[in-house]
């Protein structure tokens, strides 16, 4: 990657500026809190949420992140660098009485589907949707 004049990376001259990795993993609490189950959603809900912006240090003459820069990062950082930031997230919250219980799970089903409902199968188990 090379910088541009503002020192900000970017991926080609033409690209838009990388996103810096604070950035990207609150985006990702934001959805998570607020139960967004979209990249796409999480975009639009953090360009549109005043709040949201300060939060991620946005102004608003200055865009947010677009969701195909979130799902292109997403690709690049591998599940367990993910799974370090959210724990370390969890102990935070914890320590500060934020969260309750002692579980947290998350559900990373794989599904392969097509355009009909009832195609739509486990890969590791290859049980129907009506099966599970």
């Amino acid at each position: 990657m090379r910088g541009s004049k503002n020192s900000v990376a970017v991926y080609s001259e033409e690209g838009r500026p990388g996103i810096p990795p604070g950035i990207y993993f609150r985006m990702l609490l934001i959805g998570y809190f607020e139960n967004l189950d979209s990249e796409r959603g999480i975009a639009w809900r953090c360009q549109d949420s005043l709040s949201l912006r300060d939060f991620l240090g946005y102004t608003l003459d200055k865009d947010t992140p677009d969701h195909s820069s979130l799902s292109r990062i997403r690709q690049r950082i591998d599940l367990e660098t993910h799974q370090e930031v959210f724990a370390f997230v969890l102990k935070i919250l914890a320590k500060h009485d934020l969260v309750k219980g002692k579980t947290a799970g998350i559900d990373a089903t794989t599904l392969e589907a097509n355009a009909a409902l009832r195609s739509i199968v486990r890969r590791d188990t290859g049980e129907s949707t009506r099966s599970f």
